[in-house]
């Protein structure tokens, strides 16, 4: 199970380049050890409601703080009672998401509803492909195929 780390972060906005990407931004000094930029975190304000994103190094002048775009906050304060604002501190729990949920997080999280919607088609090619390569495989090996 991933190690869960405790963050007293400043809340800024995202760059205008990340409002259409799963994105959170921190300082390198910031950044939990057991994760390395570019990896799937979940991130959340109470330990129980995760969302979850890419996390992406800030620059040398982002130390103490967070950037989050609109949606990553907005999706934050669904379930948490007077929410995160910008400039405001918070405590962030940060931990290291599985790498296979990937998909996953794209169609949950996504800003760009064509991107989820590509997503969603792989993932169905996908189980359907296996589906038919298992039953091939069942005909053949029981022998029920000619007979």
């Amino acid at each position: 199970m991933p190690q869960t780390s405790h963050l007293y972060l400043r809340v800024r906005d995202a760059p205008i380049d990340d409002y259409e990407r799963l994105v959170v931004r921190m300082h390198r000094t910031d950044k939990p050890k057991d994760i390395k930029w570019g990896d799937y975190i979940s991130i959340s304000l109470d330990e129980f409601h995760w969302i979850a994103c890419k996390l992406e190094p800030s620059g040398e002048s982002g130390v103490g703080k967070i950037y989050i775009n609109t949606r990553l906050r907005g999706l934050l304060n669904r379930d948490v009672i007077g929410g995160i604002r910008v400039e405001d501190p918070h405590d962030f729990y940060i931990k290291r998401a599985p790498s296979w949920k990937e998909p996953f997080y794209i169609i949950n999280y996504h800003p760009n509803d064509s991107l989820r919607a590509k997503t969603r088609v792989k993932i169905y090619g996908t189980i359907g492909a296996t589906i038919t390569i298992v039953a091939v495989v069942l005909v053949y090996t029981l022998g029920l195929l000619g007979r």
